[in-house]
């Protein structure tokens, strides 16, 4: 197509065809930033490599395997300047032009094609035409699209009905038998209507109600009552109590939902009394184990000999004398002495019989 204007900046011109160039997304990046810093007045850039890192997003070395490639493709001409610290970018405008493609849009269409569209643009509706031109100084619509489609019909409303396939929802409504119980259901659901809840409550809650009737002590129905009496949608047991003025109850309380009764538990048989013969048969049984346990009681001892060391000699001297000893210091003193403890105890009990 024949260009509407001309683009007179430089640098607009070259970032308008970077886009078209077919280049890999990092290259194609790298390129248009060093378009955004190209100075017309001089013809060149000259950002810095750090520069072109921090804006691209990319590591340093990155960008300049990217510069490389642009220049062995020769989009790029890259140079020192005296006075600068950085590179000095070239860019060749003539390297910049796209080849053609099949997938342009409507600038591979030809001169003479005409676009025509209902108002707002839309091709894809069923009025869109292609008006070409035929030679003359009019334009003559041609109507290439189909006739509509007849619109489809709307899908056929179904009536609302509440499938209860969850045993909760069964069960709720197997528990109001009585027409009492039915008449308070009715209120109940007109409530739930005028508040545009649905008739029925769903399965889980189904079982809420179930749970709280259990929890109050209190059959379904009377639950019912309760939330069609007040204009209940649903029920909490906390209401009964938080509200003021206080919730209606119903006048004719159902009988308490009764509890299976507890089977009672065997009890265990009474042990016989015990008899004084059994207790002294005990005893003994007791005295001769623990005798068994201490071992046989040596019948004599060996004479108890000083050891020289005078605090030892003087705690075994007490204890043979029947004195109160404390049990450590025997204990301590029988082992520096190397004597037994029953031959202490046996001798204490030789000089004091009547301990």
């Amino acid at each position: 197509m024949t260009e509407v204007f001309s683009i007179a900046r430089a640098s607009l011109r070259m970032g308008r065809a970077a886009w078209l160039l077919s280049l890999p997304s990092g290259a194609k990046l790298v390129l248009l930033c060093i378009i955004h810093h190209y100075n017309d007045a001089r013809g060149c850039a000259f950002p810095s490599l750090a520069r072109l890192a921090s804006l691209c997003g990319l590591h340093k070395r990155t960008v300049q395997g990217h510069i490389a490639l642009l220049t062995q493709r020769g989009v790029l001409e890259v140079s020192k300047a005296p006075g600068l610290c950085c590179n000095v970018y070239r860019i060749n405008e003539a390297a910049l032009t796209p080849t053609p493609s099949a997938t342009d849009g409507a600038e591979n269409l030809p001169t003479e094609v005409v676009l025509a569209a209902p108002a707002g643009g839309d091709f894809s509706g069923p009025c869109a035409e292609i008006t070409t031109q035929n030679g003359s100084n009019g334009i003559q619509p041609q109507k290439t699209t189909e006739p509509p489609a007849p619109p489809c019909p709307p899908p056929p409303k179904v009536e609302s009905a509440l499938p209860l396939p969850f045993s909760s929802s069964s069960l709720f409504l197997q528990s109001l038998p009585s027409p009492q119980d039915q008449a308070a259901l009715q209120a109940w659901q007109q409530v739930r209507r005028a508040k545009g809840r649905p008739a029925l409550p769903n399965a889980l809650q189904c079982q809420q109600l179930l749970n709280h009737a259990a929890s109050l002590n209190q059959s379904l129905g009377w639950v019912v009552q309760v939330m069609a009496l007040n204009d209940w949608a649903s029920f909490d047991p906390a209401w009964l109590h938080n509200q003021r003025p206080p919730p209606r109850l119903p006048t004719v309380v159902a009988p308490p939902c009764t509890e299976a009764p507890q089977q009672p538990q065997p009890q265990r048989p009474e042990a016989p009394p015990v008899t004084p013969e059994e207790v002294a048969q005990a005893k003994a049984r007791m005295a001769a184990w623990l005798e068994e346990w201490r071992g046989p009681q040596p019948t004599h001892f060996a004479p108890i000999a000083p050891c020289g060391i005078a605090w030892a000699d003087n705690i075994i001297a007490s204890a043979v004398r029947g004195e109160t000893v404390g049990y450590a210091a025997l204990d301590f003193a029988c082992s520096v002495a190397k004597v037994s403890r029953r031959a202490v105890r046996a001798a204490a009990a030789a000089a004091n019989p009547d301990l």
